[in-house]
């Protein structure tokens, strides 16, 4: 910079200490995320999550004593983000049977009955947050509805099998 009255370009750092411009962009992110703090008490709830829940953010922000799960399971218990959070619990933890972790992520795919009229399959991804000298202050979930994906696999399946014993029958007629 050589004119003492110009402000120099905003670095990344700069980016990631303004929390209106963080807040902007996981708003924007087209799959629904949360972030809770290290006592649980809810810090992100983007505009996917809204949409996918049908709660707001500003109903959900601050909240603790695991309001986050009751879109989903209607009750309040401990989900994926919570696992993320305390990671020491994440081997024995029922409810995700199908969980597999990479390095400090947590992943899942499960069938969650209570969220919507009939259920869903939800795929979900959880990740502690770290503070600059490394400490766990906090955990961030993202959340996809991946239920017409398992329908779409389902009926592919159903009419392999159909193709399977059509074959089979003709088959067996000709000989």
């Amino acid at each position: 910079m050589t004119d003492d009255n110009k402000k120099p370009y905003p670095t990344a750092e700069d980016f990631l200490n303004s929390s209106a411009i963080l807040s902007e962009l996981l708003d924007y992110l087209p799959d629904a995320t949360m972030g809770i703090d290290k006592e649980g008490r809810v810090i992100i709830w983007n505009r996917a999550m809204e949409e996918m829940t049908g709660v707001k953010a500003a109903e959900m922000l601050g909240k603790g004593n695991y309001e986050y799960a009751l879109p989903f399971y209607k009750e309040r218990r401990p989900i994926l983000i919570d696992l993320a959070l305390k990671p020491e619990d994440v081997n024995t933890d029922e409810k995700y049977f199908n969980m597999k972790k990479e390095g400090d992520t947590l992943i899942t795919e499960m069938f969650v009955a209570p969220f919507r009229e009939g259920g869903s399959w939800l795929w979900a991804k959880a990740k502690p947050l770290y503070d600059a000298s490394g400490q766990i202050v906090g955990s961030i979930e993202t959340v996809r509805n991946v239920t017409d994906r398992h329908k779409y696999e389902d009926a592919y399946e159903q009419y392999a099998k159909q193709m399977q014993e059509l074959s089979y029958n003709l088959n067996t007629r000709d000989s």
